[in-house]
């Protein structure tokens, strides 16, 4: 592994992920017993996240194990195939982390051991290891947005990208390209017709009254020949 790979805001999220998970097991809530002041007795007890959480310490661990997995491949320069980048994911888990240590620093736990919960008779206080547990995962969500920042992602890429690798949303693929059907050879011009020669013109008719004219005067008629004298005259 390389660790001049590491981005600074992984750095800032994986450290702080190391020390949430030392911190876990500090004191985080404590309890005592009710009405003992007057009679000079003191109980109490001191819990960590591990022994007061049920759930919530779940989460906390998957934080820690997202946060320091980003910087374990961000030094070995290995991709996951992942709908949203490691960044993302570690942002909005140790966003989560924060949100759930403040419920739990206005509403505190029930002391509660083998199903018997002593809210009535104990006290419950606040102790150090909640509140260093609150910086710490901010600071998970610090670096790991810092980190986003640096890699150029931001939430509106992740939500398109995630959309996209659900197929909600996205078009129909489109139709596969129909196979192109052969170009229909090219027809052979047929050899233009001879063209027939132009009629002759006709004759120019010559206007009624002329000579010429659709009213031809017809010869004079032929006059008989002389009759010759019969012979033996004079």
């Amino acid at each position: 592994m390389d660790t001049t790979k590491i981005r600074f805001g992984e750095a800032v999220a994986a450290g702080s992920a190391l020390l949430l998970f030392i911190i876990m097991f500090l004191p985080w809530y404590g309890y005592s017993v009710k009405g003992t002041a007057g009679l000079g007795i003191s109980a109490s007890a001191n819990r960590s996240a591990w022994q007061a959480y049920s759930f919530i310490d779940i989460i906390l661990f998957v934080t820690i194990i997202a946060a320091v997995g980003m910087a374990v491949l961000s030094m070995s320069q290995r991709s996951t195939a992942l709908p949203v980048s490691a960044s993302v994911a570690v942002t909005i888990l140790g966003g989560l982390s924060v949100l759930l240590i403040l419920f739990r620093i206005v509403s505190k736990p029930d002391y509660c051991r083998g199903g018997v919960c002593a809210s009535d008779v104990l006290n419950t206080s606040l102790k150090y290891g909640i509140f260093l547990g609150l910086i710490a995962a901010g600071g998970i969500a610090a670096g790991a947005f810092l980190a986003m920042r640096e890699e150029g992602t931001s939430f509106g890429d992740a939500a398109q990208r995630l959309q996209g690798a659900t197929g909600g949303g996205t078009a129909p693929p489109p139709p596969p390209p129909q196979p192109q059907q052969p170009a229909a050879p090219p027809q052979q011009e047929q050899p233009a017709a001879p063209q027939q020669p132009p009629a002759p013109p006709s004759p120019p008719q010559p206007p009624a009254g002329e000579p010429g004219s659709g009213d031809q005067q017809q010869p004079p008629p032929s006059q008989p020949p002389p009759s010759q004298p019969p012979p033996g005259a004079g």
